[in-house]
């Protein structure tokens, strides 16, 4: 599967642009729509020239589609074959991923109860992910519930 134009737009929400590069609420180097890397690889550092959100899209696009989508589609390849997994669905899940990490996704709890065919504990497990540097984020709540919005949609 692939993003959709929504998935994408829902990430962007909670990302925001930012041209410049600053330290995120866990202190990494971050530009454009959350992003802590180009797409050559490199790091974002504080030095960083500004960019514009062309290209901080296409930055946002790249890591997508090199970095979590197809760990997501393998991770997931026999819930999308046989249809459990909607693109409303795929679209809170790399949501979720873009900011959590597909580490942290592999160790979720939301990946486990999709698995398991279980919808409604799987929709429930984003709420958790409401946290960076052990603190609860009023931003990460928020997002969290929009994305299990779109999940159950």
């Amino acid at each position: 599967m692939k993003i959709s134009e929504k998935g994408l737009r829902l990430i962007q929400e909670f990302e925001s642009f930012v041209n410049t590069p600053y330290q995120d609420s866990v202190r990494v180097w971050t530009i454009g729509y959350g992003s802590t890397y180009y797409p050559n690889g490199k790091r974002v550092t504080k030095s960083d020239k500004p960019i514009n959100r062309l290209y901080a899209e296409t930055i946002q696009q790249n890591v997508i589609e090199n970095d979590f989508a197809p760990v997501v589609n393998d991770l997931l390849k026999k819930e999308i074959e046989n249809g459990f997994v909607t693109q409303n669905m795929y679209d809170a899940i790399l949501s979720l991923v873009y900011n959590i990490g597909v580490n942290g996704f592999k160790k979720s709890s939301v990946l486990k109860w999709i698995k398991q065919g279980d919808k409604e504990n799987a929709s429930n497990a984003f709420l958790l992910w409401n946290k960076a540097g052990g603190k609860v984020l009023e931003g990460l709540v928020n997002r969290r519930k929009k994305e299990r919005d779109l999940f159950l949609a």
